[in-house]
């Protein structure tokens, strides 16, 4: 079963311990993926708890690449350059009056029952169940919900609290991110905007928090950067301007950032880069 624990084959030399959390810019490159999966452009990734699956986003860049969402199990945690199985591949359904779908971040329920994602499509984050928690066979076919970020267009990053009452959303048209709150937990209904961050640099695609709300990170094409600001109020980004960011990493060698995910203590970050079909591991700890 997906996200289940399983006794280690070998000890991978670089699985994170212990806690961490410096400043991004003391982050060290480790390696790339390969392909995973197929050729087209990887967009973003997520793991389950135990880092034994990855789910990823490809495609969605035209009609002819419909975007879809695969798992993949792994022989050691967190380690993309191994080999994998690929266990399922979804294919969510085109939104009303757009051509194809283009799944981009994503994002699960702490407990694995609940996928979200964005669509840059239709400018949309989508809400899927999962019947059986981290299995991607058993998800629901048609989203149970959707959410429509008004005024983005070119939506991108999504990233929710632990808790599911704030949801974040980024897109490269405003280049600002967005806190939506949630009267219930996960529930998509009940979001409305409460603030949102200054410009805070162009071609703004992803962004991860660390879990207390203290510390936010944004992959910048137009940089060539991954930055980290540091929050004076936690999950308040309503301060965030495109100068006043505390670290950042630079990321000038690959040819575009995609989506971003950090491991919970901060040691583990992956990138995508979709216009190379790869994604990008760091460690810093």
């Amino acid at each position: 079963r997906a996200g289940a624990k399983r006794s280690r084959k070998a000890v991978d030399e670089t699985y994170p311990r212990g806690p961490a959390w410096n400043d991004i810019g003391d982050a060290s490159y480790n390696y790339h993926s390969s392909t995973l999966t197929d050729s087209l452009n990887k967009n973003s990734i997520f793991f389950s708890p135990d880092g034994y699956t990855a789910y990823i986003t490809t495609g969605g860049n035209s009609s002819s690449t419909h975007g879809r969402i695969k798992q993949v199990s792994l022989s050691y945690p967190y380690h993309i350059t191994s080999s994998y199985t690929l266990e399922h591949t979804f294919y969510p359904p085109v939104q009303s009056n757009y051509p194809y779908l283009a799944p981009y971040d994503l994002f699960f329920k702490s407990d694995g029952t609940i996928l979200f994602y964005t669509d840059w499509q239709s400018d949309k984050v989508c809400k899927h169940t999962l019947s059986t928690a981290w299995d991607l066979s058993t998800v629901s076919t048609n989203p149970v919900q959707t959410f429509q970020v008004s005024p983005e267009y070119w939506l991108r990053g999504l990233y929710f609290s632990s808790d599911g009452t704030k949801m974040f959303t980024l897109g490269f048209n405003q280049n600002r991110i967005m806190r939506h709150d949630l009267s219930t937990a996960w529930d998509l209904s009940t979001a409305s905007v409460t603030h949102t961050s200054n410009f805070i640099g162009g071609t703004s695609l992803s962004l991860w928090f660390k879990p207390d709300g203290y510390s936010v990170f944004v992959c910048n094409n137009y940089d060539d950067v991954l930055r980290q600001w540091d929050l004076a109020t936690a999950w308040d980004v309503s301060g965030m301007t495109h100068t006043n960011y505390s670290s950042q990493l630079d990321t000038s060698s690959l040819d575009n950032l995609g989506g971003l995910w950090i491991s919970d203590n901060g040691g583990l970050i992956f990138m995508g880069e979709p216009d190379t079909n790869k994604f990008h591991r760091y460690t810093n700890y």
